[in-house]
């Protein structure tokens, strides 16, 4: 009885084949089919609730403050340009909609174009809801100010031709990288693709003799200038760190630039350089030990008074 409970684990045990031979997934973890369903019905409709509803609403500023501008003042205008803003920001809104439940089918120009009015719309609409900010906290804290006594239409229409530049100068990165891309291989959309910094740091750590730490340092430097050179015709931002740690725990100053380079400031610094000055000290003492003499190694591991 003792030998089949003996051969009946043994089988057990030897049975993991059918558990690796498995190769059905029960469950897919991420299903993303059911927010793609979700997001091709709500966003067109809220982006057409937001189309109507603000081209109702800023169609009707606009056309109330051009029918009485002769009676416009510096807040007039302020309230005009952020009804346009607003205005060219809905007009991107029908685009996005039909991105959203197909694919883009306008083009590249198109796509760079909508962006624009996305985005200056957007930063025009901050801007100027600021600058009205701004404008009531100087009449109403400072009344007698220069400012407050100036407020004509005249220096609304400046600040706006001010605030129109900031909002065009924000919007040009996502203008010019407003690309017509295929991420998912389904179906393409129109967005922004900012190119990526490639950077590579070509550093080699090495523990010289004290009186050869210039030599290393420049021996290190000569062997990664063609590398470093093919990285950087390759389009990426290449640095060569010859860093030595000198022996018995003098830290050169090569190992602080490489440290600061890679973010490591303050605190971290202090101690990061303290552990390397210590394990350079303990992986070094054997070269000490070989180079003076077994005498003199001995002595110091012992801790007494080298021999005369």
């Amino acid at each position: 009885m003792t030998d089949d409970r003996g051969t009946e684990a043994v089988t057990v045990t030897d049975s993991y084949a059918d558990y690796y031979d498995q190769t059905e997934i029960p469950g897919i973890p991420c299903n993303n089919g059911n927010t793609k369903a979700f997001s091709e019905v709500f966003l067109p409709t809220l982006y057409s609730i937001v189309f109507i509803v603000g081209l109702i609403g800023n169609g009707l500023v606009v056309w109330v403050l051009i029918r009485y501008r002769q009676k416009s003042n510096m807040t007039d205008v302020c309230l005009f340009n952020l009804a346009l803003s607003d205005l060219l920001f809905l007009v991107s809104l029908p685009f996005w909609a039909h991105g959203a439940i197909d694919e883009w089918i306008f083009g590249k120009f198109m796509c760079h174009t909508i962006t624009g009015f996305f985005m200056i719309g957007l930063y025009g609409s901050i801007f100027f809801m600021v600058l009205m900010t701004l404008d009531r906290y100087v009449v109403i804290v400072h009344a007698h100010s220069l400012f407050s006594r100036n407020r004509s239409a005249k220096m609304g229409l400046i600040l706006a031709s001010f605030v129109w530049m900031l909002s065009l100068f924000s919007s040009l990165p996502n203008i010019i990288f407003a690309k017509v891309k295929n991420d998912s291989g389904i179906k393409t959309s129109c967005g922004t693709d900012f190119p990526e910094a490639r950077a590579v740091i070509l550093a080699e750590l090495t523990v010289p003799w004290e009186g050869g730490k210039e030599a290393a340092f420049e021996r290190k430097k000569d062997r990664y200038l063609d590398l470093t050179a093919e990285c950087r015709e390759a389009g990426w931002s290449a640095v060569s760190y010859p860093v030595e740690v000198g022996c018995m725990g003098f830290v050169r100053a090569s190992t602080q630039r490489f440290l600061k380079s890679m973010g490591v400031t303050g605190p971290k610094l202090r101690k990061a350089l303290k552990d390397l000055a210590e394990e350079a000290e303990q992986e070094s003492f054997w070269l000490w030990i070989r180079k003076e003499g077994p005498g003199v190694g001995k002595a110091r591991v012992l801790g007494s008074a080298p021999p005369p």
